[in-house]
């Protein structure tokens, strides 16, 4: 199935059935992109597809939200996101959801993020709830004494956090 395109603004292969091999057919041959979205999720991927997929997401300049909630990604793929988020500060969102992280995996990509983005930058809002995390809350609990995360209080936007914070993340206390 080929993406959805919405003005460039947005692509999306989501709930296209892909697995790795189909992504790595897929052909991104121009040098920048404009896409604000990169929509990859519900899907079969694992974290061979992840370089692929960030390549692409390296290309786009305005990009804001990643999108691979609901595939098979595990703690490999979470440090190529750890790579990622300390060079591409400028995301907003990324959906990690309903995939394979342990709490190790999710602890390497929040450090990443909180040790990198800089201060003037908003938050980067995480979901990686329903992962292969036995205790969602005590990890919660520890990244934000470790790494100084929000799980986005009552008084925080979106992409401003009432405490300061360089990394929300949302429902993981549930």
């Amino acid at each position: 199935p080929g993406p959805v395109e919405d003005t460039h603004r947005r692509l999306s292969y989501a709930r296209s059935r892909l697995c790795d091999a189909d992504v790595e057919t897929l052909d991104f041959l121009e040098e920048s992109y404009s896409y604000q979205e990169v929509d990859f999720s519900q899907n079969e991927l694992t974290d061979a597809a992840l370089p692929k997929i960030l390549d692409l997401c390296s290309r786009c300049r305005a990009l804001k939200v990643v999108k691979l909630y609901k595939n098979r990604i595990g703690d490999e793929g979470a440090h190529t996101l750890a790579d990622f988020f300390a060079r591409y500060w400028f995301i907003r969102e990324v959906h990690l959801s309903h995939n394979r992280f342990t709490a190790d995996g999710i602890t390497s990509m929040v450090a990443s993020a909180a040790s990198t983005r800089p201060e003037e930058a908003e938050p980067l809002w995480i979901r990686v709830e329903n992962n292969a995390v036995r205790d969602q809350r005590s990890l919660l609990v520890d990244l934000e004494h470790s790494w100084q995360v929000c799980p986005r209080r009552p008084d925080c936007t979106q992409f401003r956090c009432c405490i300061g914070s360089k990394v929300h993340l949302p429902f993981l206390d549930m």
